[in-house]
């Protein structure tokens, strides 16, 4: 008969109550580690915890006494509580291996399995997950906790040495303990002994006899047919798609994610486990605690890597570890002689799931690896050749995964798993060939979404490109190592606007620079040239760089003559009218403002012509004629509502609305920067964001000096900084602001202003946001009164 432990019979009961050790511990009023130390038997409770256990998990009466005695025996003498002596109680035959190692998090994997293996239509369960992702041990758990509910127990049945389907049933009747009799075959005799068994068969690591896999799925197909009562749980790194199968896909374990204590992460917890094994000073620091949740990140919480860069600690630091984690896969290997040679490193770990792929589904992988980030199929079938099939073929064998959410599947895989597959593309000889077709690939992805950028859909489009950042990275990054100048130019070029949006400017503007200083820009058509000399001039001017960025830009004036793109001309135009208001000459600005206006309603960019029209007005603020400046913001915001581009209409919106802020109009100003701002928000125009908020701040500050008000311009100005944008833009707001400022301070004295603005630097966004809406509310209620 079967020892019953308290932790076991705790572990049971809170099971059958669907609820986590998180849920428990917080019922009973104990930490979750404690609650973790009675389930492994680790700790005994006291009488009245003991107690205090029983009534929250409704232990009958009549096992009340028998509960509190073992909860308070040591755990070598543990008994069959009374409840499992009873004749109408299973007598559970488990033939299980005894775990190693202690069950570190998998709380609610356990409960969902343990659910599954419970419902009648249930009869055979896959759990499916790339190697080294604890498939294994995961299994082995669930059967420990459920043998007791089946009459004949659970058998544990390890596949890995079994070469060849026809020598399975002999494997399993080794572990069940039935020797051959007569002259049946062992796939006979086998049948025969289930046949009048109940209880949960566990086939582990199946997936190298999948090749095979018509007999194998048929063997299976024949027991669920021939056993009634039999219930199978299988591990392996592929589904076997036959029918009936339930499949329950493993991730990793919980990475922390920076909004909470590391070490409550199951990751964490691992680590650290496993780091104390093999280093028993081993301890987690606010020094070294960064480089362990980095080495958790790495290798996304897979187990196994945990368990291989964890034992690396006798020998180097965790900074040190995690540095080469991130180098090197090979890096997770260590010798350990009771473990096989599989589990031994990460390389031993693919190498075997690759020798089971087919030639197509290596070459598919391997140049799969190129992506950062996942990709969407049209990106997979252009530039790995993968078709639905190979797709659906690799993510049923674990090495590819589905990523969820979003109106588009995309495609990804594990970190590690990506790292192999790249050293295989290097060895195939692919790797410059595929690389060009990545490049191209994105290429005409960008080119493709530029004119969706400044127009009523270009949310959908930001979001797209949102997605494929990691991409488009790396793709310009290859550009520029491959010297392929043209394709540099083209995709920076064509993602200009989504560049400045996202407050990228300095990379945009990298990647140019780094045209110019290899001598690239000599191999360019002038068209090309005006590109790259307007993009650094346009990024240097939004970051605040005026001098850099007006010399490209009339740089980029000079290139336009020589070539007929007028839609390069216009911005030109655009940004040499933009510097010369930084630089406080208003009449030249006016004169290249006007003739981008010209231009640009010519060639249909509306866009364009609403910011020129509406930046003249600017002018004519610098100069003292609000009313003209007004006039002619009113203009181009009309004519950014027309193109539908949100960016234009909510900096219309803001010039607009700064102007009435000087003219002391503040109560239509804050509507239409409240309105800017829900803009801004709406398509994550990080620096446009703090600039609203700030404009909202100064309005507050002129109602009433209050420390909420200046802690929104501390908010604000954070939020600019952090965009590397100016926090102004001209003179005009310079000495509206300064004169802001100055009385807020004389109202509420330097320091109580000077802590205030730091407050406000640590807000979020959102709270930022939120602050603000709160003010532009208040505003509008006196409005209304």
């Amino acid at each position: 008969m079967n020892k019953m432990t308290f932790g076991h019979w705790i572990k049971r009961l809170r099971t059958e109550q669907d609820l986590t050790q998180e849920k428990l511990a917080e019922k009973i009023g104990c930490a979750v580690p404690t609650l973790r130390a009675f389930e492994t038997g680790k700790r005994r409770p006291s009488r009245a915890m003991a107690e205090h256990v029983a009534d929250v998990l409704g232990v009958p009466p009549e096992q009340r006494a028998e509960f509190l005695a073992l909860a308070r025996m040591p755990v070598e003498s543990a008994v069959e509580p009374a409840a499992y002596d009873e004749s109408t109680a299973p007598v559970a035959k488990a033939r299980l291996p005894r775990a190693s190692n202690v069950l570190i998090g998998r709380e609610a994997e356990c409960n969902v399995l343990t659910r599954l293996l419970q419902d009648e239509h249930c009869r055979f369960l896959n759990i499916v997950g790339a190697g080294g992702i604890g498939k294994t041990r995961l299994a082995l758990e669930v059967a420990t906790t459920l043998a007791p509910q089946f009459h004949d127990g659970a058998a544990f049945v390890s596949l890995v040495q079994v070469e060849a389907v026809q020598n399975v049933p002999t494997a399993i009747l080794d572990v069940l303990g039935i020797s051959m009799q007569g002259a049946l075959d062992a796939r006979a005799r086998l049948l025969a002994e289930l046949a009048s068994q109940q209880m949960l068969l566990v086939l582990d690591n199946l997936e190298h006899l999948l090749p095979d896999e018509e007999d194998i799925t048929a063997f299976v197909a024949e027991i669920l047919r021939r056993a009634s009562d039999v219930q199978i749980l299988i591990t392996s790194r592929e589904r076997l798609r036959v029918s009936g199968e339930c499949v329950f896909e493993l991730g990793g374990l919980s990475v922390p994610n920076g909004g909470g204590a590391a070490e409550q992460s199951d990751s964490v917890m691992l680590f650290l486990e496993r780091a104390r094994q093999a280093s028993g000073n081993f301890v987690l620091t606010a020094q070294n605690k960064p480089a362990v949740t980095r080495i958790c990140q790495l290798v996304e919480g897979m187990p196994l890597g945990i368990e291989l860069a964890a034992a690396w600690v006798r020998t180097l630091s965790p900074e040190e570890i995690a540095a080469e984690v991130e180098k090197n896969i090979d890096f997770l290997t260590f010798s350990q002689r009771d473990l096989p040679a599989r589990h031994c490193s990460m390389r031993a770990v693919f190498d075997h799931s690759w020798n089971l792929l087919s030639e197509q589904e290596r070459d598919v992988l391997a140049k799969m690896s190129i992506f950062q980030g996942g990709c969407r199929r049209e990106a997979a079938e252009a530039v790995a050749g993968a078709t639905l099939t190979t797709l659906a073929d690799l993510i049923d064998k674990s090495l590819v995964r589905r990523a969820q959410g979003g109106t588009h599947a995309r495609y990804d895989m594990h970190e590690l798993v990506r790292q192999y597959a790249c050293e295989r593309l290097y060895a195939s000889g692919k790797a410059e060939a595929s690389h060009r077709a990545y490049i191209h690939c994105f290429l005409d992805q960008a080119e493709a979404a530029t004119p969706h950028l400044f127009q009523a859909d270009q949310i959908t489009w930001f979001r797209q490109l949102d997605h494929e950042l990691n991409n488009l990275r790396a793709v310009m990054n290859l550009a520029l190592d491959y010297r392929d100048w043209e394709s540099a130019v083209r995709i920076d070029w064509a993602l200009w606007r989504f560049w400045w949006v996202r407050g990228e400017h300095c990379d945009s503007r990298r990647w140019m620079d780094e045209v110019i200083a290899a001598g690239g820009l000599v191999e360019l058509t002038p068209q090309r040239q005006s590109q790259v000399e307007l993009v650094i001039g346009s990024m240097a001017w939004a970051s605040g760089d005026a001098q850099t960025g007006a010399r490209h830009c009339q740089k980029a004036f000079d290139l336009c003559a020589q070539h007929d793109d007028k839609r390069t001309a216009a911005i030109t135009l655009l940004m040499m009218g933009a510097n010369d208001i930084g630089d406080g000459h208003y009449a030249r600005a006016r004169f290249y403002l006007e003739q981008c206006a010209t231009l640009s309603e010519e060639i249909g960019e509306l866009w364009a012509a609403g910011f020129a029209v509406g930046w003249s007005g600017l002018t004519h603020l610098a100069e003292g004629k609000i009313g003209e400046a007004i006039a002619y913001l009113e203009r181009g915001l009309a004519l950014a509502q027309q193109s539908g581009d949100r960016t234009t209409i909510h900096q219309m919106l803001h010039d607009l609305g700064f102007t009435l802020l000087a003219n002391s109009e503040d109560q239509r100003a804050i509507g239409l920067l409240e309105e800017g701002l829900n803009m801004a928000a709406e398509i994550q125009d990080r620096s446009n964001t703090g600039y609203f908020i700030k404009g909202i701040a100064a309005i507050a500050m002129r109602q009433t000096a209050s420390t909420r008000a200046v802690r929104l311009l501390g908010a604000a100005h954070e939020m600019l900084d952090r965009a590397a944008v100016p926090r102004v833009r001209h003179a005009t707001q310079t000495l509206l602001y300064d004169q802001l400022v100055n009385q807020a301070q004389a109202a509420l004295g330097h320091s109580v202003f000077k802590e205030a603005l730091a407050e406000g630097c640590s807000l979020t966004v959102e709270q930022a946001q939120s602050e603000a809406y709160a003010f532009a509310d208040c505003i509008a209620a006196q409005t209304d009164n």
